[in-house]
């Protein structure tokens, strides 16, 4: 799985998998645990030990619900094993469909499993200085997760779909968002 961070915007970018409605005839219950627990360590194990992306019932619950929707055949046609997702930063998911896209759109920014706000914010505690009060840290966060790139970005790096060329772009949606936040710079 390859999974953007955001440590400056970027750093937490996230660490999930993908959406949509596989059938899963060709995963008991066992196999279907095996993928849950592995993309629940990939996303664990996404991070240093300071700086854990999602806490384990975090990472429990998007794991929950990626395989839920994209089903054990879709990794076992992509020959995508649970030791791949475990270990493996830069496997890419299976191929979704533009509605697995806005499902795990839905599922990150909408569904109950984690609140992207509050991970960007933590991100950014501390690297905008001491003039950035935390209803600053939260204007930012919660303007940058509003717009469209953006969660097509996070949903994007959590597929592992590669995501340098929308960085450039997101740059500047921070620096717009810190602008209408009342900050005057970007810490590093």
């Amino acid at each position: 799985m390859k999974f953007a961070r955001y440590a400056s915007i970027f750093t937490l970018a996230v660490a999930i998998a993908a959406c949509g409605g596989g059938s899963d005839s060709a995963g008991s219950d066992t196999a279907k645990q095996e993928y849950i627990d592995a993309i629940t360590a990939g996303l664990e194990n996404d991070g240093s030990e300071d700086t854990q992306s999602f806490t384990a019932e975090e990472s429990t619950c998007i794991a929950e619900e990626v395989v839920n929707v994209i089903g054990v055949d879709a990794f076992v046609e992509e020959q995508i094993t649970p030791e791949d997702l475990a270990e493996n930063t830069d496997v890419q998911m299976p191929p979704v469909t533009d509605a697995q896209h806005e499902a795990l759109r839905k599922m990150l920014f909408e569904g109950d499993c984690v609140n992207i706000s509050e991970k960007i914010a933590e991100s950014f505690t501390g690297s905008l200085g001491a003039g950035a009060t935390e209803e600053d840290i939260k204007c930012l966060a919660d303007t940058i997760i509003e717009g469209e790139a953006m969660q097509n970005y996070m949903v994007d790096g959590l597929l592992g779909i590669d995501t340098s060329a929308a960085q450039a772009e997101l740059s500047g949606v921070v620096m717009s968002a810190a602008t209408d936040c009342g900050i005057d710079g970007l810490g590093g």
